[in-house]
């Protein structure tokens, strides 16, 4: 049973650490709900045009989704002033003061939002890695290894994609395609490609169902195709040293803007998907853990009640006859010979002991008939001619004719000297 428990403990461990994951998760995707329309704001002012211009050339109200996700984000108490992220809380209400007022520049709003997303992306990472090295190796916690292994996988595949779209060198895929590639800007989506390419190897076989059917969209969604042809197109020109291609194309530059908001709501959905497989599997090498540890409960349970049951049987089966012998013992002590018949039963030790008991007492009654038919001088009385019972009235009788003989012989001696006549020898 204690192995049964160590399993549960584990299990549980495991579930609270997938939810753990599932929170930094969440609060990580928000973080990036936020950045995309306070990046898309303030890029649309640094290039003099209004939001409300924005949403009308890209068909995405910004504003209404940036007053949402700040909504959301609120609403993560790891980003408050106690939470796990509290250092950034005072640079967050900052940045939205300058987005709100226009005094935030591209680069301050996303090297923030990119400072804040790594600073998670640290914590999920240590959770994950604790939890790798404490989950079970047996065959229930196979499944749970797999998503686990999934769900890493797909966090890489969300990051590295998102990597492509958001540059780490303070650019973005549509700088690249619009105003050219810097050689910082080139490493930096060279690197999230290579990343995303080996994060995303072997899907869909390692993922889950969930994860399955969340990479199967996102593979057959047009505008995540054509995300990734403008990431192959900005490495391109990179490489050849071409000059952007979409420079002053407003609308090209919106359908790149619309492909990475598709990409990066198909990632969300991918990773969300795989926590999901995650969060089912260890809920069910935790109720198969807590199952079997309540039938080892219960069936030590069972064992218990049936040992006491038995003791309880047995207890009796043994109390009444021991009780009998020791009530008929005393009773021979104080010279009682007519005595009821034990029964012999109960254990074969108490059954043999009531039965030589039963042998002993006759015997001696037999004896005690024979010593007072001889005292009485009636060595013919019928009481002194019956045999002894018993093995031990057995060996008695075997002397008791010679001793009769001898005693009848001794009585006439005593007759015939009492008359004068000499006795026969």
């Amino acid at each position: 049973m204690a192995s049964q428990a160590s399993r549960r403990s584990e299990a549980v461990t495991v579930r609270q650490s997938s939810l753990v994951l599932d929170s930094l998760l969440r609060a990580r995707i928000d973080v990036y709900a936020e950045y995309v329309p306070s990046a898309a704001i303030v890029a649309a002012r640094a290039n003099n045009l209004s939001p409300a211009a924005l949403d009308s050339l890209l068909g995405i109200n910004f504003q209404a989704d940036l007053v949402s996700a700040r909504k959301l984000l609120d609403q993560q108490a790891v980003f408050g002033p106690k939470g796990a992220f509290a250092a950034f809380h005072r640079q967050l209400l900052t940045i939205r003061r300058e987005v709100d007022d226009g005094a935030a520049t591209p680069a301050k709003v996303q090297a923030f939002y990119s400072n804040l997303g790594t600073a998670i992306d640290g914590v999920w990472l240590r959770t994950l890695n604790a939890l790798q090295t404490t989950r079970s190796s047996d065959s229930d916690s196979l499944a749970t290894s797999q998503r686990l292994t999934a769900l890493d996988s797909s966090f890489d595949a969300f990051t590295s994609g998102l990597g492509e779209e958001s540059l780490q060198s303070n650019g973005s895929l549509e700088n690249v395609l619009v105003s050219g590639a810097t050689p910082a800007a080139l490493q930096s989506l060279i690197v999230s490609h290579q990343s995303f390419a080996d994060s995303t190897e072997g899907f869909p076989d390692q993922l889950g169902p969930k994860g399955a059917a969340a990479w199967s969209t996102l593979e057959s969604n047009p505008l995540s195709t054509k995300f990734k042809g403008y990431v192959q197109l900005g490495i391109t020109i990179g490489l050849n040293h071409d000059g952007p291609p979409f420079a002053g194309n407003t609308a090209a530059i919106a359908d790149i803007a619309k492909s990475e908001v598709e990409w990066a709501n198909a990632l969300t959905q991918l990773v969300l998907a795989s926590s999901a497989d995650l969060r089912a599997a260890t809920a069910g090498q935790a109720n198969a853990a807590t199952m079997d540890l309540e039938l080892s409960i219960l069936f030590m349970t069972l064992l218990v009640l049936v040992s006491v049951g038995g003791a309880l049987t047995f207890s009796r089966a043994v109390r009444r006859p021991i009780a009998d012998l020791g009530a008929a013992f005393e009773s021979l002590r104080q010279g009682e010979l007519e005595l009821p018949y034990l029964d012999e039963v109960g254990p074969r030790e108490l059954a043999l002991a009531a039965g030589a008991f039963n042998e002993m007492t006759s015997t001696l009654r037999g004896v005690q008939a024979q010593a007072i038919a001889l005292s009485s001088g009636t060595p013919d009385d019928p009481a002194a001619l019956l045999p002894l019972p018993g093995r031990m009235g057995r060996r008695c009788n075997r002397h008791s004719t010679t001793f009769r003989f001898l005693y009848g012989r001794t009585r006439s001696s005593d007759r015939s000297s009492s008359n004068g006549r000499p006795a026969m020898r």
